[in-house]
């Protein structure tokens, strides 16, 4: 399966942004990775990083879009609008 871009948040507060993806292992089970890029202490630099988050076993069966959005308050939004995980949910529920 094609992993899935879900987007980008802007955090003001630690000036980061946060690129969203959910990715798929070989077996097709779904993970969350989470690329943070944030300035560094001179020009030219940045850091960040990218770390990977485990979904819940058995996701995304018994899962709405909506719940999926709401446990992932920060990027509610985003994950509502993303055109591609509404097909990914409407086939997973189909």
């Amino acid at each position: 399966m094609k992993d899935i871009e879900i987007g980008w948040f802007h955090d003001e507060e630690h000036y980061m942004n946060t690129k969203l993806t959910m990715c798929f292992r070989d077996d097709g089970v779904p993970y969350l990775r989470y690329e943070d890029f944030c300035p560094g202490i001179s020009a030219g630099n940045s850091m960040g990083g990218t770390y990977e988050r485990e979904l819940p076993e058995g996701f995304p069966k018994g899962w709405t879009l909506e719940e999926f959005a709401e446990s992932r308050p920060r990027y509610h939004d985003l994950i509502l609008e993303n055109e591609a995980l509404k097909k990914y949910f409407r086939d997973q529920h189909d």
